[in-house]
């Protein structure tokens, strides 16, 4: 429910089912969440501070580095933002998220370098995600992954290598019944 009606802007009834949801099935789900409100509401210092928060109780819990991530990265503070996410790349004690949350490190990093106009880097990343992922039979990034890298090769001018890349998308989008991505190719 919490992610249905984040999807539809409503945001407080999103953060009253996270926060009533029992601590010990999910303890970080309101804080989590308030966070994400904050950032939405482009209140940046309070998406933090509920962000340490979650570190102080559990060091190099993945959800407040992506938030602090995201949030230094919505301020333009490139190098903050970058350690965050690198800090995804081999997460702390979390085994069963561990390819998950590599790979969307991998993803935001190669966000932020489209960002900042470094585009070579940005394919660095969006290909090395793409190989680990195919190396372990995990499909469910290539559709954001061949997007994206679509998007980068559209900025280099390349294309018919972004023409390539969307028709992979779009394969991959056909093959999940993936409507949003189907639109989006």
């Amino acid at each position: 429910m919490q992610r249905a009606y984040f999807a539809l802007g409503k945001y407080e009834e999103a953060l009253a089912v996270a926060e009533a949801a029992p601590a010990e099935m999910y303890p970080f789900q309101y804080p989590n969440q308030l966070a994400l409100k904050l950032i939405y509401e482009r209140r940046f210092e309070a998406a933090l501070a509920e962000a340490d928060k979650m570190l102080e109780r559990n060091p190099g819990y993945i959800s407040a580095l992506k938030v602090k991530g995201d949030v230094h990265f919505f301020r333009a503070e490139w190098e903050q933002a970058e350690g965050y996410y690198r800090e995804l790349l081999n997460p702390v004690g979390a085994d069963w998220k561990r390819l998950w949350s590599r790979h969307d490190a991998m993803f935001r990093l190669a966000v932020l370098y489209f960002a900042k106009g470094q585009f070579d880097q940005a394919l660095d990343f969006v290909n090395q995600a793409l190989y680990e992922n195919t190396a372990v039979g995990e499909r469910r990034w290539h559709l954001l992954l061949h997007a994206c890298k679509a998007d980068v090769l559209v900025e280099q001018g390349d294309l018919s290598g972004a023409y390539a890349e969307i028709q992979i998308a779009l394969e991959e989008a056909d093959r999940r019944d993936h409507v949003t991505g189907m639109i989006y190719g």
